[in-house]
């Protein structure tokens, strides 16, 4: 059944009445007085097919409300209902005459006009659903794309796809329809971690996101928050580019702009405490983990006064390639071969999971300009008492680069899982201590506990 959202004061009740008369078995219809119900309600249940905006009613602006609707929800059909003189003084009526997601019912209600534009909504919400339908097909015509690369657009040139069943696939974005970031979050609090777009359409898409990423980068006004989130989009682009094409041209561009970025907003850090409390916990992601264990090792080179640009960016590199062949965000929070996660995965997932940090070195030697960074991506969950993987060395073996990069690793980790709380750092500290603090793990190690002492 369809919803309707009536936003006002006035004819609340008629309204329902209306509804309950001669769409009853269409619609149902509730009601909002404030924006902030408004967003509770979208947020809780998703939007609206049909927004009824009482223009006479003072205490909302129906331009911005209409605006605000558009942005959380998505565009959606609207009906302006007032009297002909207030919808002339608030309303740009022009405007609203070549809109067809846009309706105007003029006070006092005659019920032939009303079903008239109720039937026309009508009409447009069902063709509409044929574009929308469900569709049946094989999950190998698709490419998965996690859902959070779709935040870098606000409209795209493709379908996108949520998967109901192996199945069945439920367009939720349609081509060049404006979507946000608040409507994509509502499918993210469903559980919906990926979106699906048919083959030929992710290489168009993917590049396209690189585009948008990269210039998203480039600005520099962006506020250090927002700057995290998109360096985690784009450490999963260059992920999925990697998956699908190995190592491109437009990678190693976008590599290289992140780790530019990385380094740039590290560096104007007042304190190592600016990460932490900018850094979003509740992002479980492994970009997410990436990015937060970038700016971990870039912090603790700075502590050691290896300030040098190349040693520099061969960490931030490593941070963003590292884990480029784990493509399960929980598998993701595993250290060690010895994880439950990681006992309860068959066999060959096991070995594909204990060869990732292999596959990720052999990706590694294609940055040409960056040395070394096969050999820290490879070691990076090794440890110090031999009892790490893929090689099992020891932490006299490691190298002190390396160490530093697994210390960060381990580091980001626990902070992805457990939290910020500064009594949560602590005990973090703690387990750090008593895991890797032994051979060449040392040195960084103590400077990332000079880092967190200030927290």
């Amino acid at each position: 059944m369809r919803r309707i959202l009536f936003i006002g004061n006035n004819d609340r009740e008629l309204f329902k009445n209306l509804v309950s008369a001669h769409y009853k078995k269409k619609f149902k219809i509730e009601s909002s007085l404030t924006m902030a119900e408004v967003v509770d309600l979208i947020c809780s249940n998703g939007s609206y097919d049909l927004y009824i905006i009482d223009v006479d009613f003072k205490d909302l602006e129906p331009k911005q409300l209409w605006s605000d609707i558009n942005d959380l929800g998505g565009e959606r059909q609207v009906l302006f209902l007032g009297s002909k003189h207030i919808l002339t003084s608030r309303l740009d009526m022009s405007a609203l005459d070549d809109n067809n997601m846009a309706h105007i019912l003029e006070r006092p209600i005659l019920v032939d006009k009303f079903k008239n534009l109720m039937d026309e909504i009508i009409d447009f919400l069902e063709e509409s659903d044929k574009e929308n339908n469900t569709i049946d097909a094989v999950e190998d015509d698709f490419f998965p794309m996690k859902l959070r690369s779709f935040y870098l657009h606000s409209r795209i040139s493709f379908d996108a796809y949520a998967r109901i069943t192996s199945s069945k696939f439920l367009k939720v974005i349609n081509r060049e329809q404006k979507y946000t970031i608040s409507y994509l979050q509502t499918y993210l609090r469903k559980g919906v971690k990926f979106l699906y777009l048919k083959k030929d359409d992710r290489l168009k898409m993917l590049e396209n996101s690189l585009d948008q990423c990269q210039t998203i980068l480039s600005m520099p006004e962006l506020s250090f928050k927002k700057a995290m989130i998109i360096q985690g989009v784009g450490t999963g682009l260059v992920h999925e580019y990697i998956r699908l094409l190995g190592v491109t041209d437009q990678v190693l561009e976008l590599a290289s702009l992140l780790g530019e970025s990385i380094r740039r907003y590290n560096q104007n850090m007042d304190t190592f405490k600016e990460v932490l409390v900018t850094y979003d916990p509740t992002n479980k992601t492994i970009e997410g983990r990436s990015i937060l264990t970038a700016y971990v090792a870039d912090s603790i080179l700075m502590g050691l006064g290896w300030n040098a640009d190349l040693t520099r960016r061969k960490l931030s590199l490593s941070a963003i390639i590292h884990d480029s062949f784990v493509n399960d965000d929980q598998l993701g929070t595993c250290l060690t071969l010895n994880d439950s996660i990681v006992k309860k995965m068959t066999l060959d997932e096991q070995n594909n999971y204990r060869n990732h940090p292999n596959k990720a070195s052999e990706v590694a030697r294609h940055f040409s300009d960056c040395p070394e960074v096969d050999f820290i991506v490879e070691q990076h969950h090794e440890m110090p008492k031999s009892d790490g993987f893929p090689r099992g060395i020891s932490g006299l073996q490691i190298t002190v680069l390396s160490a530093v990069f697994a210390t960060a690793v381990h580091f980001s980790t626990y902070v992805s899982i457990l939290g910020t709380n500064p009594i949560t750092i602590r005990k973090i500290m703690g387990k750090l201590k008593e895991d890797l603090n032994q051979g060449n793990f040392r040195q960084g190690l103590k400077v990332l506990e000079d880092l967190v002492r200030s927290l």
